[in-house]
């Protein structure tokens, strides 16, 4: 496998775990002590991270080196283009289309105008009343920890100064809180004076939903890679363990046999050694100083083919 490769497949993958343990980069690059953008380039495919460095991922993480190696040379990485790109951002996803819960907000600044869609009550799950719907509604439905914020963004947007995208909750009639995305679209002349406001409210609560799916199945799978690669280790462990033994028993052996050969090649007696049906397999050099047969005459007779008196 190429070096580039490797390394864009090692960091798609630390992406992955740290997504998994709920991390974001700053957050990770603040736990092993390193720049949240030595981070990104490690995910990115243009860093190699030292052994230290994947040492204490692994602690943050709470994972296994080899969970971090957990991919092969024929995993696709067709969008390595796209991660050393520009990240994609909630604004270049077509939510209307996706999702087509969205409610339209339109102000005019010259005129000092503003309107709204009519499918924003059903969409902001307000109930219906007369004069259909106003900031003043939109703001008291909103969750309270995020009308401090989304004051201080209206505010800006009458000047055309608000953020381009923007997500915050809103709390429905039966008090569930839903997710909502809103990405501003500003027109200003040619002297940069704002002149209208365009924004998009999307329900984005069922994409988030999808998002946490996909999210729990992936981390039960790394849940199932991580008992495979345990028990893979303990069946090397235990493997090595027999091949360690296997090879002292060899050595035990060996140990004695040449111990034995040499008390039968200097043993005073003669000492042979027989076959099941009684031949000779081997026969001392004292052998043939006692009885006078040598070697070649002994070797596969029978015992009482042989004189020993």
């Amino acid at each position: 496998m190429r070096e580039d490769r490797f390394k864009r497949l090692f960091g798609r993958r630390l992406k992955l775990l740290r997504e998994l343990a709920g991390l974001t980069q700053s957050q990770l690059a603040e736990r092993i002590g390193v720049t949240m953008q030595y981070v990104s380039m490690v995910e990115r495919g243009l860093s190699s991270p030292s052994f230290r460095v994947i040492a204490d991922v692994c602690r943050a993480l709470n994972v296994d080196p080899a969970s971090l190696f957990l991919f092969s040379q024929h995993s696709p990485i067709d969008d390595a283009a796209r991660d050393e790109a520009e990240p994609v951002v909630l604004s270049a996803i077509d939510f209307p289309t996706l999702l087509g819960r969205t409610a339209v907000y339109e102000f005019d600044a010259v005129i000092g105008e503003e309107r709204w869609s009519e499918s924003a009550v059903e969409v902001f799950g307000l109930k219906r009343a007369a004069g259909g719907i106003s900031n003043e509604r939109l703001r008291a439905a909103m969750h309270p920890d995020d009308r401090e914020r989304m004051d201080r963004s209206w505010s800006a947007a009458a000047s055309g100064g608000a953020p381009a995208v923007e997500e915050f909750r809103m709390l429905r009639n039966d008090g569930e809180a839903t997710d909502f995305l809103v990405r501003r679209e500003y027109q200003r002349d040619q002297r940069g004076k704002f002149l209208r406001l365009r924004a998009v409210y999307t329900d984005v609560s069922d994409l988030k939903r999808m998002a946490e799916i996909m999210r729990a199945g992936q981390a039960t799978l790394e849940n199932a890679a991580r008992r495979r690669t345990e028990d893979l280790h303990q069946a090397i462990q235990e493997l090595e363990r027999e091949v360690v033994e296997h090879r002292h028993t060899e050595a035990e052996l060996a140990r004695v046999n040449d111990l034995l050969t040499f008390h039968l090649k200097n043993s005073p007696l003669c000492v042979v050694e027989l076959d099941p049906e009684l031949r000779f397999l081997s026969w001392s050099d004292q052998c043939k100083r006692i009885f006078g047969w040598r070697v070649g005459e002994v070797l596969g007779r029978d015992l009482f083919e042989v004189d020993l008196v």
